[in-house]
């Protein structure tokens, strides 16, 4: 007899055999058990977990002379048969090979004979995404409403490509990648009935190279006992799958969490001249990364790290020395050069290039120092201060040295207030235009207003009403400060804002002005709300001119004392410098 490859030799032929897919292989009995076997299967997964498998195992089920049962006999003439690949009634076909839609008629015509031996006939579609559009669509009707005796098992790697109108008509089971320990066990089973010595520790190097796919492993497998006989020991498993060993990955991933690049270098120099693969490296070098990851969140998680007892034991102190966020950068690092080497012209310069960047991540700032500042920042604030640094002298030029600079307040309960600049930087205030008086309001000095205009106390006068009725507000900005002093607040409005001049002499609007203008100027104050000619004391042009000056500034003071603005000056250590551009 010739031989059998490990993957063919040790093919399961029983549901209870498939290894890892309970939640596809238990369904498909009870319906068995039940006859409740749909008419079309779609089985979908990745590479080598058991589609085609469980697809044979279950036609053998359906036409087993003992059944319909559960689990095939395997010694009926049709169960050997379906095994050998030589039953008339199980047809299978490779949609790789037959792609076109004379593929799928050839097929639609025997749908109208009979089985010749079987109760069934049962055709396996094995890769049937490769099937064309035109193929797909030919098999629509056919698969919605086929023969009583006909039943159709599709499997598929690429589930995406099947139409959604050939998944509606089908019953769909989705296969899962295997967990390492699962195929370590498998393994194991293997091993022990073909008489080879081999370590746990080299069954799992072998399960994890295999990526969840246990005919990859099993490939694997069969490498590893060609390269070392029926005795494998665990310093040739790495040599024999093209993988570093993991002493040689710990040392590296120690000297770069050391930020030694000379020796990481030599590393990767000696790698190379064994003939590794640079996106191999990389990729064993993430799951090294992942691991130390792993023992630094959870050190008594030693089971999720797949790596030998003498390795797991040099792992967790350098996991309990590193920084979770410079694990998080070098991860980062290898995994954007895991990606860029596939396709570049020069890997193991690329690869160099990320070892000497992952080298120098001392130069960014975590984010965790980011957030103690901002935790202290907070307290700062908690406690009722704010103090903002002195931000350091920089040199400055003649014409930013005639800018004005403000620094704004976070909110608070008193009244805002703008924070002025250390004297040493103070510089004369912008003139404000010559037909409007400067406003000035000290504690204990009365202020007074006989122009229009009024500044800065007019803005916060509106701001002050807007907290209590935003629209009120709003009508504020089309007015004019004419007068304020102790005991009266005169505002006056153009003859066509009389809508606004009336809506703001309502009593409840009356008595709220009252009430803010006894806040800001102290005492029973009289709010006195008038009309204003253009021709009363200028021109029509100008007192619109004025209005416009005052809203500004009402939205520059509100701007330069965002809570938002406040804040970013304390954490960049900033200063806001305005600059006046004329149009």
């Amino acid at each position: 007899m010739s031989y059998q490859v490990f993957a063919l030799k040790w093919r399961p032929q029983l549901f209870a055999d498939v290894v890892g897919q309970e939640q596809v292989t238990r369904p498909l009995q009870n319906a068995i058990r039940e006859n409740r076997v749909p008419h079309a299967f779609l089985l979908t997964g990745g590479r080598g977990v058991g589609k085609t498998t469980t697809a044979r195992i279950l036609a053998k089920a359906l036409v087993c002379e003992r059944g319909p049962a559960a689990e095939p006999c395997n010694e009926c003439r049709l169960c050997r048969e379906v095994t050998a690949g030589s039953a008339i009634d199980v047809v299978e076909m490779d949609a790789a090979s037959n792609t076109g839609i004379d593929d799928v008629r050839d097929l639609k015509e025997s749908l109208m004979y009979a089985p010749a031996v079987a109760r069934l006939k049962v055709y396996i579609v094995d890769e049937v995404h490769m099937l064309s559009k035109a193929a797909f669509n030919a098999f629509l009707k056919t698969l919605e409403e086929p023969p009583p005796y006909v039943k159709f098992i599709f499997a598929t790697t690429d589930l995406h490509k099947v139409p959604i109108t050939i998944q509606s008509r089908c019953q769909r089971y989705d296969f899962r990648l295997l967990d390492r320990a699962e195929i370590v066990e498998q393994l194991r089973r293997i091993v022990e009935a073909e008489g080879i010595a081999m370590s746990p520790a080299a069954l799992g190097a072998v399960a994890s190279a295999g990526e969840g796919s246990m005919r990859d492993a099993e490939s694997l497998l069969e490498q590893v006992v060609a390269y070392c006989g029926r005795t494998v020991r665990d310093d040739e498993v790495a040599a024999a799958l093209g993988l570093p060993e993991e002493k040689t990955l710990l040392t590296f991933c120690a000297d770069l969490l050391g930020r030694r690049g000379a020796a990481c270098l030599a590393t990767l120099d000696a790698v190379a001249a064994l003939g590794m693969d640079a996106r191999v490296f990389a990729r064993e070098v993430l799951g090294m990364l992942r691991n130390l990851a792993v023992l630094r969140a959870a050190p008594a998680a030693t089971d999720l790290v797949p790596v030998t007892p003498e390795t797991l034991a040099e792992l967790q102190p350098l996991a309990a020395a590193a920084s979770p966020g410079h694990l998080q950068s070098l991860f980062e690092v290898f995994l954007r050069v895991e990606t860029e080497v596939r396709n570049a012209t020069f890997p193991r310069m690329l690869l160099e290039l990320a070892v000497l960047r992952a080298t120098r991540l001392e130069e960014v700032q975590e984010i965790a120092t980011l957030l103690e500042r901002l935790e202290q920042f907070e307290r700062r604030l908690a406690e009722g201060g704010w103090s903002a640094p002195e931000p350091p002298p920089a040199p400055r030029s003649e014409a930013a040295a005639a800018v004005p600079q403000t620094l704004p307040t976070p909110p608070d309960a008193r009244p805002r207030e703008t924070y002025e600049a250390p004297a040493r930087r103070e510089t004369p205030p912008t003139p404000e235009p010559p037909r409007a008086a400067a406003l000035r309001v000290a504690e204990g000095t009365p202020a007074t207003v006989d122009a229009p205009g009024g500044g800065d106390f007019f803005a916060r006068f509106i701001e002050r009403v807007q907290r209590d009725k935003g629209m009120l507000a709003g009508f504020l900005e089309h007015g004019r400060l004419l007068k304020a002093a102790e005991g009266v607040l005169e505002i006056g409005f153009a003859s066509q804002d009389g809508f606004f001049l009336e809506t703001a002499r309502e009593p409840q609007n009356l008595a709220l002005l009252r009430t803010v203008a006894g806040e800001l100027l102290g005492g029973r104050t009289e709010v006195r709300l008038v009309t204003i000619d253009a021709g009363e004391g200028e021109p029509a042009a100008d007192a619109r001119t004025h209005r416009e000056t005052d809203i500004h500034r009402k939205h520059r003071h509100e701007a330069l004392n965002t809570p938002a603005l406040g804040w970013a000056t304390e954490i960049l250590q900033a200063q806001v410098v305005e600059v006046k551009i004329d149009n």
